[in-house]
């Protein structure tokens, strides 16, 4: 983390006031606007979820992030520009499942 921080462009992240099924959908709702947005503006996103699914790293974003003691993170992405990558190769699925 020490290393991508200071070259990540922007950070960006969705929390609600407590951890609950209705609080991850919002946040996938807002995630999936916060994503078309970005490819809008020729931005890129990058979720980087490590931080937010182990308990030990999701305490210290929150300290980091300045959240109160009840809020959730539930996802931290970076933001910035990136060339577009070319579409991987996708192996016939009858190949891959026997």
């Amino acid at each position: 983390m020490e290393n991508i921080a200071p070259s990540t462009p922007a950070w960006g992240l969705i929390y609600a006031k407590s951890d609950s099924p209705a609080a991850w959908l919002d946040a996938g709702r807002l995630a999936e606007r916060i994503y078309l947005e970005a490819t809008l503006q020729d931005y890129r996103i990058c979720p980087m979820s490590y931080l937010t699914e182990h308990e030990e790293m999701k305490s210290r974003l929150k300290r980091v992030a300045g959240l109160s003691g009840s809020a959730e993170p539930l996802f931290l992405f970076r933001a910035g520009r990136a060339p577009l990558l070319e579409k991987s190769v996708r192996r016939d699925l009858r190949k891959v499942i026997v």
